[in-house]
Protein backbone atom coordinates (compact mmCIF):
# COMPACT_ATOMS: atom_id res chain seq x y z
CA UNK A 1 0.00 0.00 0.00
CA UNK A 2 1.13 3.02 -0.39
CA UNK A 3 1.85 5.93 2.18
CA UNK A 4 0.46 8.66 2.70
CA UNK A 5 3.03 11.86 2.05
CA UNK A 6 3.70 13.51 5.32
CA UNK A 7 6.20 16.35 5.47
CA UNK A 8 9.77 15.44 7.07
CA UNK A 9 11.15 17.58 9.14
CA UNK A 10 14.18 16.41 9.72
CA UNK A 11 15.02 16.88 6.09
CA UNK A 12 15.51 20.80 6.66
CA UNK A 13 18.39 22.86 5.34
CA UNK A 14 20.23 24.85 8.04
CA UNK A 15 20.39 27.67 5.14
CA UNK A 16 16.72 28.10 5.46
CA UNK A 17 17.48 31.55 3.31
CA UNK A 18 18.66 30.23 0.43
CA UNK A 19 15.47 29.07 -1.90
CA UNK A 20 17.76 27.39 -4.90
CA UNK A 21 19.82 25.75 -2.15
CA UNK A 22 16.84 24.63 -0.58
CA UNK A 23 15.07 23.43 -3.65
CA UNK A 24 18.00 21.62 -5.11
CA UNK A 25 19.02 19.66 -2.16
CA UNK A 26 15.68 19.61 0.06
CA UNK A 27 12.70 20.41 -0.87
CA UNK A 28 10.10 20.15 -3.84
CA UNK A 29 9.98 22.48 -6.79
CA UNK A 30 6.31 22.94 -5.16
CA UNK A 31 4.74 21.88 -2.34
CA UNK A 32 1.68 22.04 -1.76
CA UNK A 33 1.18 21.73 1.55
CA UNK A 34 -2.65 21.08 3.91
CA UNK A 35 -4.27 19.12 6.26
CA UNK A 36 -6.16 17.12 4.38
CA UNK A 37 -4.37 16.47 1.06
CA UNK A 38 -0.58 17.03 -0.26
CA UNK A 39 0.75 17.86 -3.49
CA UNK A 40 4.62 18.01 -4.73
CA UNK A 41 5.99 18.35 -8.35
CA UNK A 42 9.31 18.26 -9.09
CA UNK A 43 11.40 18.97 -12.62
CA UNK A 44 14.12 16.12 -13.31
CA UNK A 45 17.52 16.26 -14.97
CA UNK A 46 20.40 13.83 -15.75
CA UNK A 47 23.09 13.48 -18.14
CA UNK A 48 25.93 10.21 -18.14
CA UNK A 49 28.54 9.91 -20.82
CA UNK A 50 30.90 7.21 -21.37
CA UNK A 51 32.90 5.39 -23.67
CA UNK A 52 33.30 1.95 -24.52
CA UNK A 53 36.03 0.04 -26.12
CA UNK A 54 34.04 -2.31 -28.44
CA UNK A 55 33.72 -1.90 -31.95
CA UNK A 56 36.53 -0.20 -32.22
CA UNK A 57 35.61 2.46 -29.86
CA UNK A 58 32.40 4.71 -29.20
CA UNK A 59 31.43 7.42 -27.28
CA UNK A 60 27.97 6.79 -25.13
CA UNK A 61 25.76 9.15 -23.76
CA UNK A 62 22.25 9.45 -22.13
CA UNK A 63 20.34 13.46 -21.53
CA UNK A 64 17.52 13.03 -19.66
CA UNK A 65 15.01 15.54 -18.60
CA UNK A 66 11.29 15.15 -17.12
CA UNK A 67 8.80 16.12 -14.33
CA UNK A 68 6.58 14.23 -11.61
CA UNK A 69 3.71 15.04 -9.17
CA UNK A 70 2.88 13.06 -6.44
CA UNK A 71 -0.07 13.70 -3.98
CA UNK A 72 -2.43 12.14 -1.59
CA UNK A 73 -6.01 13.69 -0.47
CA UNK A 74 -6.88 12.62 2.69
CA UNK A 75 -5.78 9.20 4.12
CA UNK A 76 -7.03 6.88 1.80
CA UNK A 77 -6.83 8.50 -2.07
CA UNK A 78 -2.63 8.62 -3.27
CA UNK A 79 -1.60 9.61 -6.70
CA UNK A 80 1.41 10.50 -8.74
CA UNK A 81 2.94 10.48 -12.40
CA UNK A 82 6.13 10.82 -14.09
CA UNK A 83 7.17 11.70 -17.64
CA UNK A 84 10.83 11.57 -18.90
CA UNK A 85 12.03 12.47 -22.25
CA UNK A 86 15.74 10.61 -23.37
CA UNK A 87 17.99 10.88 -25.97
CA UNK A 88 21.19 8.59 -26.16
CA UNK A 89 23.96 6.79 -27.78
CA UNK A 90 24.11 2.98 -26.19
CA UNK A 91 27.00 0.86 -25.74
CA UNK A 92 27.75 -1.91 -29.21
CA UNK A 93 25.30 -4.98 -27.48
CA UNK A 94 22.46 -2.87 -26.91
CA UNK A 95 22.74 -0.43 -29.69
CA UNK A 96 22.45 -4.24 -31.87
CA UNK A 97 19.01 -4.96 -29.62
CA UNK A 98 17.68 -1.26 -30.03
CA UNK A 99 18.16 -1.27 -33.89
CA UNK A 100 16.95 -5.17 -34.48
CA UNK A 101 13.31 -4.41 -32.71
CA UNK A 102 13.13 -0.60 -32.35
CA UNK A 103 12.86 -0.69 -28.62
CA UNK A 104 14.58 0.24 -25.34
CA UNK A 105 14.90 -2.68 -22.92
CA UNK A 106 12.73 -1.43 -20.19
CA UNK A 107 11.67 1.81 -21.81
CA UNK A 108 9.59 2.20 -25.54
CA UNK A 109 9.70 2.94 -29.01
CA UNK A 110 12.41 4.58 -30.12
CA UNK A 111 12.60 7.44 -33.22
CA UNK A 112 15.94 8.36 -34.44
CA UNK A 113 18.38 11.34 -33.26
CA UNK A 114 21.60 12.61 -34.56
CA UNK A 115 21.65 11.51 -38.06
CA UNK A 116 20.66 7.80 -37.05
CA UNK A 117 23.62 7.64 -34.72
CA UNK A 118 21.70 7.91 -31.37
CA UNK A 119 18.14 7.34 -30.45
CA UNK A 120 15.20 9.16 -29.27
CA UNK A 121 12.79 8.20 -26.47
CA UNK A 122 10.27 8.77 -23.47
CA UNK A 123 8.77 6.88 -20.46
CA UNK A 124 5.45 7.24 -18.93
CA UNK A 125 4.13 5.97 -15.97
CA UNK A 126 0.88 7.09 -13.72
CA UNK A 127 -0.52 5.50 -10.74
CA UNK A 128 -4.38 5.69 -8.35
CA UNK A 129 -4.14 4.14 -5.57
CA UNK A 130 -7.14 3.99 -2.56
CA UNK A 131 -7.36 2.60 0.33
CA UNK A 132 -10.71 2.32 1.71
CA UNK A 133 -9.52 0.64 5.02
CA UNK A 134 -6.73 -1.35 6.56
CA UNK A 135 -7.37 -4.22 4.71
CA UNK A 136 -8.25 -3.80 1.54
CA UNK A 137 -6.28 -1.39 -1.34
CA UNK A 138 -7.34 -1.17 -5.06
CA UNK A 139 -4.79 0.16 -7.75
CA UNK A 140 -5.10 0.93 -11.18
CA UNK A 141 -1.90 2.56 -13.29
CA UNK A 142 0.41 2.10 -16.36
CA UNK A 143 3.50 1.40 -15.38
CA UNK A 144 5.48 -1.40 -13.73
CA UNK A 145 5.23 -3.82 -10.71
CA UNK A 146 7.62 -5.40 -8.34
CA UNK A 147 6.92 -8.96 -6.27
CA UNK A 148 8.55 -9.28 -2.73
CA UNK A 149 10.93 -7.88 -0.60
CA UNK A 150 14.40 -7.42 -2.54
CA UNK A 151 16.04 -5.66 -4.74
CA UNK A 152 14.62 -7.46 -8.06
CA UNK A 153 11.07 -8.95 -8.41
CA UNK A 154 10.19 -12.63 -8.08
CA UNK A 155 8.20 -13.98 -11.22
CA UNK A 156 7.00 -10.84 -12.08
CA UNK A 157 9.92 -8.46 -14.30
CA UNK A 158 10.23 -5.16 -12.68
CA UNK A 159 12.10 -3.85 -15.22
CA UNK A 160 10.05 -3.91 -18.40
CA UNK A 161 7.96 -1.07 -20.35
CA UNK A 162 4.86 0.11 -18.63
CA UNK A 163 1.46 -1.06 -18.70
CA UNK A 164 -2.00 -0.66 -17.85
CA UNK A 165 -2.64 -2.67 -14.60
CA UNK A 166 -5.43 -2.84 -12.11
CA UNK A 167 -4.53 -4.55 -8.95
CA UNK A 168 -6.19 -5.09 -5.59
CA UNK A 169 -4.66 -6.10 -2.50
CA UNK A 170 -5.99 -7.60 0.90
CA UNK A 171 -4.40 -7.82 4.24
CA UNK A 172 -5.37 -10.02 7.06
CA UNK A 173 -3.00 -10.07 10.10
CA UNK A 174 0.41 -11.62 8.54
CA UNK A 175 -1.06 -13.09 5.18
CA UNK A 176 -1.66 -10.85 2.08
CA UNK A 177 -3.23 -11.86 -1.12
CA UNK A 178 -2.78 -9.95 -4.05
CA UNK A 179 -4.45 -10.07 -7.55
CA UNK A 180 -3.59 -8.07 -10.54
CA UNK A 181 -4.40 -7.52 -14.19
CA UNK A 182 -1.90 -6.77 -16.36
CA UNK A 183 -1.39 -5.77 -20.69
CA UNK A 184 1.94 -6.53 -21.60
CA UNK A 185 3.35 -5.90 -25.09
CA UNK A 186 6.38 -7.42 -26.46
CA UNK A 187 9.44 -5.78 -28.94
CA UNK A 188 8.06 -7.79 -31.69
CA UNK A 189 4.91 -6.28 -31.10
CA UNK A 190 6.30 -2.55 -31.36
CA UNK A 191 8.53 -3.55 -34.39
CA UNK A 192 5.77 -4.77 -36.83
CA UNK A 193 3.59 -1.85 -35.96
CA UNK A 194 0.95 -3.67 -34.58
CA UNK A 195 -1.64 -3.60 -32.00
CA UNK A 196 -1.06 -7.21 -30.67
CA UNK A 197 -1.09 -7.24 -26.60
CA UNK A 198 -0.86 -10.05 -24.33
CA UNK A 199 -3.55 -10.07 -20.39
CA UNK A 200 -2.68 -11.72 -17.76
CA UNK A 201 -3.80 -12.23 -14.42
CA UNK A 202 -1.39 -12.60 -11.59
CA UNK A 203 -2.52 -13.90 -8.16
CA UNK A 204 0.33 -14.16 -5.01
CA UNK A 205 0.07 -14.94 -1.86
CA UNK A 206 2.56 -14.10 0.77
CA UNK A 207 3.15 -13.87 4.69
CA UNK A 208 4.95 -12.19 7.50
CA UNK A 209 6.87 -15.02 9.05
CA UNK A 210 8.10 -12.94 12.36
CA UNK A 211 6.58 -9.95 13.59
CA UNK A 212 10.12 -8.67 13.79
CA UNK A 213 10.49 -8.23 10.18
CA UNK A 214 7.62 -5.95 9.53
CA UNK A 215 9.81 -2.84 9.35
CA UNK A 216 11.36 -4.03 6.40
CA UNK A 217 8.71 -3.22 4.15
CA UNK A 218 5.11 -1.25 4.32
CA UNK A 219 3.47 -4.48 2.54
CA UNK A 220 4.45 -6.83 5.77
CA UNK A 221 5.13 -9.88 2.99
CA UNK A 222 7.15 -12.44 1.64
CA UNK A 223 6.10 -14.45 -1.31
CA UNK A 224 6.09 -18.29 -1.23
Amino acid sequence: MKAVLRYDSSVVSNDKNNWLYRKLFYEHLIEIKQPDFNVFMDLHADLNVGRTNAGGGKNTWLNTRGASIQGNIGKQLYFESYFFENQGAFPVYLDTFIRKHRVVPGQGEIRDFSGGKAFDYAYVSAMLSYTPSKFLNMTMGYGSNSIGDGYRSLILSDVPFSYPYLKATLNLGNVQYTSMWAQFRGPEEFRVQRSGSRCWLLQEVGCIPLPRLEHQQKNNCRPF
